[in-house]
């Protein structure tokens, strides 16, 4: 079975794995993100009768060899698929989000396609009567990387998204119990207290690799009203590091084991720095490779064609 996997440019690095999984082509939606192919775009999908196939990158012109279409959610998803509707593509498409359905998605009308829609978010499937499915990660990460001795204790990265005066405060806490910080938060433009913060550039997703082989714990801080996972747990459970969370959900997931997940709110914070020594406790590989995109993929693909394929284990820790 072939797989076509199509994204945005949000993450360059993550269609690299993508690829390295067996029968799977993963790909920019368009050819060009330039500031004059944005705007020109963004008026094609207001005009009735246009069409953004003009735009689509080299994939189309060997659309016919793949049994399945993964279209990742954004606001073009539903042009991108009625572009391919037209050409009787419908039975292999399948909707993919991998963040909260906004607005400006359009949900409603992209149900109207018939094209099978999934979300990573538990709220949303409900909400929207959507599709449920785990998020996912790429165990080739875990093969590549070796750990290094912990230089730090608690490790985060991520943007601001309103969440500033709450990701300082945790800082703060940590730092008070004796911790060793490191915190890299971006700037995403979201209003922020008076007082002045230096923001860090954003840096590759290889340099974040490092940094989490460099310390023992990862913070996750979650946005209010999210209930789907991020990438911190997947980064956790596949680096075999602990994990910090303010999300109390956590509890209800498979990997969840109270020696490796500390959760904000609910755990002792009295017992964090003894939590933080504590080794790593050993999840059941099939559980782990539950989340691998190989086997993601599968699953997805699985349903749109009716075919089953063997699981993928992720290799010996």
């Amino acid at each position: 079975m072939r797989i076509l996997y199509l994204t945005g440019r949000e993450n360059p690095f993550y269609n690299v794995l993508r690829n390295e999984v067996e029968g799977v082509c993963a790909t920019h939606f368009f050819a060009s993100d330039s500031s004059m192919a944005k705007v020109v775009r963004r008026i094609v999908t207001k005009v009735p009768g246009t069409s953004v196939r003009p735009f689509f990158n080299n994939w189309i012109h060997a659309i016919d060899q793949y049994d399945v279409v993964v279209i990742g959610g954004t606001i073009y998803s539903r042009f991108i698929a009625e572009a391919l509707i037209v050409r009787g593509f419908r039975d292999r498409l399948v909707h993919w989000f991998w963040n909260p359905v906004a607005p400006a998605d359009r949900i409603h009308l992209l149900k109207r396609q018939g094209v099978p829609i999934y979300t990573f978010d538990p709220s949303d499937a409900v909400r929207f009567d959507l599709h449920l499915e785990t998020t996912y990660y790429f165990s080739s990460l875990r093969a590549k990387g070796a750990d290094s001795e912990p230089e730090n204790d608690v490790y985060f990265v991520g943007g601001d998204k309103g969440r500033l005066s709450q990701l300082l405060s945790v800082r703060q806490s940590f730092t008070r119990l004796g911790l060793r910080c490191t915190f890299h938060i971006t700037d995403t433009g979201h209003h922020r207290p008076a007082t002045a913060f230096q923001f860090s550039r954003p840096i590759p997703y290889s340099d974040v690799i490092g940094a989490i082989h460099r310390t023992r714990c990862l913070l996750d801080y979650v946005q209010q009203g999210q209930s789907g996972l991020t990438q911190r747990p997947m980064e956790a459970l596949f680096h075999r590091k602990k994990l910090i969370t303010n999300d109390r959900r956590i509890s209800e997931h498979d990997f969840y084991r109270q020696e490796n997940i500390f959760i904000l709110g609910q755990d002792d914070p009295a017992g964090l720095p003894a939590f933080v020594a504590a080794p790593f406790q050993d999840i059941d590989p099939m559980i782990v490779a539950r989340y691998d995109f190989a086997n993601w993929v599968h699953r997805i693909a699985n349903t749109v064609r009716q075919t089953t394929l063997p699981p993928v284990l992720p290799p010996a820790s």
